[in-house]
């Protein structure tokens, strides 16, 4: 049944249970969102667990609410709620099922206690029906609670769950003096009210309470949701039994047939044992196509589940098979035949002679097969469309007031069952994408050719690295493991890493980050100049951060040769841009050298110093010539030389 979305009164100072240590807010909150299974809501996620409490009888272990927060945990939750389930349709006794509802909800939220209260009919009051925890529980069974009064009768009155970290300190719930004598004895004031609704009538409520200050996380509450839901049904179940029971004891003789509805109702029972102990979608709904054929002694049995977005419903099973096999139609549109009749006005439809009603499309099936009646219920859960139960038999469904409420109550557990193996379903295949994308990361991960790791970005400590980097560092997987990313630094870098690491967390970077150079020792002692590309994550639940490492310590090399290659270029066009200046220079000496020499005699004292100018800036030239040739502006011409020849034109 749906739940509206619960209203959470929070105290000051009020500490955080299952998460981590935030801040309760002083104000009243509401929250909207509902969960898929009416009773959840949003909470701040937390990042720390506390301890927990264990208070009430206790028989075997349930998730916690922090392991609820996982996707094994929603697992684990859904086969807590099939357990509950089965212990719920295991007994019609009112008395029995009204005790199992508090003790299994005083296991599954771990709490101080719990109580359960029935709604009276006449003046509109709840009674304590239930009680479980560590007080006497005839201090609680018999109590009336106003409507309005306390956090459960306040969530009656609302029609929606109400939390609140400390009932007594709130001024906006009334609270009568024998609860608040039994809250101050007992110590119990965070308080959960839930209604307890069946076809949209509140038949009750439930409240679960704990010492002050527990807060309760969106997980639990969704537990909370699922299992008020079946809590609802199972009360419901018990009354009508007992109602059943009552009528027969009193007109035993007039009503003869009334032992044939208790064992009926008995088959109901134990076939919705079936219904809540699998989670499978195809097993649950072969289960209530089974027990809808017992329950209403139909031949055939049809499951229509809809597809509301593409208004659509497809058959997915045929109680019996040879039968449903050749069924003509496997898919319908709301609206169409009788099927989409039921699905688009979601009232049941009763109808004594198809053929003559004239909306069945495939009048040629129901004459093959002797069929002239149909019973059609919509399937609804929090006002959605699941689907459609179809029954068809060979005369017209008998149903007075009490089979059409206990096909009403059937049809709602069916809709509980249904949902939680649709979710069931959605989780396994969410945790097959999770575990493929998983596998794609190992894959690529271990296989990469660049060194790769993950480290804690808080403790600096290694998570995973590759192959390539176990290779290229020297260090074995194990050796990595017990070491921080510190550890592969020399020590006068380690100061620069962490007023960077300081600096992102500062600034709160999150997308991919490029940075180096820098230098990384090796296992054999040798220091490499890398380059690094990191990316912050979550893995295995921990703030961490994805590198890749480049080594670029040959490139620097090579490309501090280059440099030297292009200093040198430069040198050698300088050199070729001063020689051909000079040359110029020489030539007027030489020139001018040669012109003198031929005005000047032989035997002229002065000739021979003209002599050696002229000699010296031939020489001169000839430097400047390989000073071109150094700077490839020249072309180099090979010759012989005679060093005797050389040396003798140095003497003076």
């Amino acid at each position: 049944m749906a739940q509206p979305a619960p209203d959470r009164r929070q105290s000051p100072g009020a500490g955080v249970r299952g998460g981590g240590r935030d801040a309760v807010g002083r104000a009243r909150r509401s929250f909207d969102r509902t969960s898929a299974s009416g009773g959840g809501f949003g909470v701040t996620r937390r990042t720390s667990a506390s301890k927990r409490r264990a208070s009430g009888p206790i028989r075997r272990p349930f998730p916690s609410g922090d392991t609820l927060a996982g996707g094994e945990g929603a697992e684990a939750a859904a086969h807590a709620l099939a357990q509950v389930g089965r212990e719920l349709v295991g007994t019609l006794d009112l008395d029995r099922v009204t005790q199992l509802i508090v003790n299994a909800v005083l296991r599954l939220l771990n709490s101080r206690n719990a109580a359960l209260y029935q709604r009276d009919s006449d003046s509109g009051a709840l009674r304590c029906v239930a009680f479980a925890g560590p007080d006497d529980p005839r201090r609680w069974v018999g109590m009336a609670l106003p409507l309005g009064h306390g956090v459960v009768g306040r969530a009656v009155v609302e029609g929606r769950t109400i939390w609140s970290p400390d009932f007594l300190a709130d001024p906006t719930i009334a609270v009568p003096e024998w609860l608040r004598e039994q809250s101050i004895r007992t110590g119990h004031r965070s308080v959960i009210g839930m209604p307890l609704k069946v076809r949209g009538e509140t038949i009750g409520g439930l409240g679960v309470g704990d010492a002050a200050g527990r807060v309760v996380t969106d997980a639990e509450l969704r537990l909370l949701g699922a299992f008020a839901d079946q809590a609802a049904l199972a009360l419901e179940n018990a009354r009508l039994y007992e109602q059943s029971e009552r009528r027969r004891r009193e007109a035993e003789v007039l009503y003869a047939d009334q032992e044939a509805r208790a064992a009926r109702l008995h088959s109901l029972s134990r076939l919705s044992q079936v219904v809540s102990s699998s989670l499978e979608v195809e097993v649950v709904l072969a289960a209530i196509g089974r027990a809808a054929a017992t329950l209403m002694e139909a031949p055939v049995v049809s499951i229509w589940i809809a597809d509301e977005a593409g208004q659509t419903l497809d058959v997915r099973a045929f109680l019996d098979d040879s039968v449903g096999g050749g069924f003509p139609v496997r898919q319908v549109s709301v609206g169409q035949g009788l099927i989409g009749w039921v699905a688009r006005h979601r009232v049941p439809l009763d109808v004594a002679d198809v053929l003559g009603d004239g909306r069945s499309s495939v009048p040629d099936w129901w004459r093959a097969h002797g069929l002239t009646s149909f019973y059609g219920l919509p399937v609804l859960h929090e006002g959605a469309l699941i689907g459609v139960l179809a029954l068809n038999g060979r005369r017209p469904f008998q149903l007075g007031p009490d089979d059409r409420d206990l096909l009403d109550t059937f049809a709602a557990q069916a809709a509980v069952a249904i949902r939680n193996s649709q979710l069931f379903a959605r989780e396994q295949a969410a945790r097959a994408a999770v575990q493929a994308s998983e596998a794609g990361f190992r894959l690529l991960f271990h296989n990469n050719p660049l060194p790769m790791w993950v480290y804690d970005t808080e403790t600096l400590r290694f998570l995973e690295v590759n192959d390539a980097a176990i290779t290229h560092y020297g260090y074995s997987r194990d050796e990595f493991l017990r070491m921080r990313i510190t550890e592969i630094r020399p020590p006068d870098d380690v100061s620069r890493l962490r007023e960077t690491l300081e600096q992102i967390a500062v600034r709160d970077e999150a997308g991919v980050r490029r940075s180096g150079p820098w230098r990384h020792r090796v296992k054999d002692g040798r220091v490499l100049e890398v380059e690094v590309i990191s990316h912050q994550l979550e893995f295995g639940g921990r703030l961490a951060s994805l590198v890749v490492v480049e080594d670029v310590t040959e490139r620097r090399a090579l490309e501090q040769q280059v440099r030297q290659l292009q200093k040198m270029e430069a040198v050698g066009q300088l050199a070729g841009g001063v020689a051909h200046d000079f040359n110029n220079l020489l030539t007027v000496i030489t020139g001018r050298s040669a012109l003198l020499a031929l005005r000047l005699p032989a035997e002229d004292p002065g000739r021979r110093d003209v002599d050696i100018i002229h000699k010296t800036a031939e020489r001169a030239a000839r430097l400047t010539g390989q000073l071109l040739a150094f700077s490839r502006k020249q072309v180099l011409q090979p010759r012989v030389l005679d060093l005797n020849e050389v040396l003798s034109g140095l003497a003076p």
